[in-house]
């Protein structure tokens, strides 16, 4: 559980209407209203939300908010480095190359 104290939001480079929490687990919220939109799980297992009509896959926010890619031409793919598709903490996701 999170200390209420330490939690620092900032703005989403995706869905700039919306801010991520930099601490684990990432919560997301509209920044006019507090709104805090549902989170899922795909048919392929993976955490999802939707914003603003789309459907994002939470580690895919994760990455590019607050993991730089060091070769963006060939590493597209996110990799869940435990295989555990629900675990989007920072040190289980890294940048791969399809």
């Amino acid at each position: 559980m999170t200390d209420k104290n330490q939690q620092q939001f900032v703005q989403l480079v995706v869905e700039p209407e919306f801010e991520i929490d930099t601490a684990q687990p990432q919560r997301i919220r509209r920044i006019d209203d507090g709104f805090e939109p549902t989170i899922g799980q795909s048919p392929q297992g993976y955490t999802i939300t939707t914003l603003n009509g789309h459907t994002h896959n939470i580690h895919r926010l994760v990455v590019l908010q607050f993991i730089p890619g060091d070769d963006t031409e060939h590493k597209i793919k996110v990799d869940h480095v435990s295989s555990i598709k629900t675990d989007n903490s920072l040190t289980n996701l890294r940048w791969v190359a399809p």
